[in-house]
C-alpha cells in the first residue's frame, strides 16, 4: 500500500476518486481512508457510496453515532441495504436521521429495510419520487400500512417489492399487489388468502414471482391456476 500511495502523490483528486471506484465501500472505509489525510478527504467523496450493502460486512448493530455518519454519504446512494442490522438504542432520533437521509438520495433504486423498525415509508415521497426499482420491508413489523398504498403506487419503477411478514390486512395486501400491476415479483408471505383473492391479484398483476405462504387451501389455489 506504501508503494501505491507514492505513485499516486502526483494523480488528481478525480483521478484518485476513479481508481477508488474499483473498491468496495468497505474496502475504502477500513483500508484506503487510513492511508493519509488526502486519502481520507477522497473517500468520504459521495461519489465513492453508491453500492452500500451493509448485511453484508459482518456486523451485527450500529450505534446512532455511525447511523448518522454512514447517512451523511445518502446523496450518493443508488443500491442500500441495512437488512437486520440492529441500531443500538434505537429511538426516534435514530428513525429520524433514517428517513431524512433517504428522503435525499435522489439516485436510490435498491433499498432493503427489512427487520428495522421504521412505522412509515412517507419519506420516500418528501421530495421527488425516487427512482427505486427494489424495495424490500421483510419484517419490518412496525410499519403502518395504511400509507404504503400510497407510496406505493407512487413508485412509478418499482420492479420487485417484497412485504414478507409485514402485519397487514388481506384488503391491504390485495390492495398494494393491485396498485403496481407490472411487478417482476412479489412477496406477501404470512398473509393468509383465499382462492378467490389469489385469484383477483393475479388477473390484475402479472408478476414473474409470487411469494406466498403455504395454507391449508393452497391444493385447490393450486389446482385453480
Amino acid at each position: 500500500m506504501f508503494i501505491f500511495h507514492l505513485c499516486t502523490t502526483a494523480l488528481s483528486d478525480g483521478l484518485l476518486e476513479g481508481i477508488f471506484k474499483r473498491f468496495s465501500v468497505r474496502e475504502i472505509v477500513t483500508s484506503l481512508s487510513r492511508v493519509s489525510k488526502r486519502w481520507r478527504r477522497i473517500s468520504d467523496s459521495n461519489y465513492l457510496w453508491t453500492f452500500l450493502q451493509l448485511d453484508e460486512w459482518n456486523i451485527q448493530y450500529i450505534t446512532e453515532e455511525h447511523l448518522k455518519s454512514i447517512m451523511s454519504h445518502s446523496p450518493g446512494f443508488i443500491h442500500f441495504s441495512l437488512r437486520y442490522i440492529e441500531i443500538a438504542e434505537v429511538n426516534v432520533k435514530s428513525m429520524a436521521i433514517l428517513h431524512k437521509s433517504l428522503a435525499c438520495s435522489n439516485k436510490l433504486e435498491y433499498l432493503d429495510l427489512s427487520g428495522q423498525p421504521i412505522t412509515s415509508i412517507s419519506f420516500l415521497l418528501q421530495g421527488p419520487v425516487l427512482p427505486i426499482r427494489t424495495l424490500i420491508l421483510n419484517d419490518c413489523t412496525k410499519i403502518r400500512t395504511n400509507d404504503i398504498v400510497t407510496v406505493i403506487m407512487q413508485l412509478e419503477k418499482l420492479e420487485t417489492l417484497s412485504l414478507n411478514r409485514v402485519d397487514m390486512s388481506v384488503r391491504e395486501a390485495v390492495a398494494i399487489a393491485c396498485s403496481q400491476p407490472s411487478l417482476f415479483m412479489l412477496g406477501l408471505v404470512g398473509i393468509e388468502f383465499s382462492l378467490s383473492e389469489v385469484k383477483y391479484i393475479l388477473e390484475h398483476t402479472s408478476p414473474f414471482f409470487l411469494e406466498m405462504s403455504r395454507f391449508s387451501i393452497d391444493e385447490p389455489i393450486l389446482r385453480s391456476l
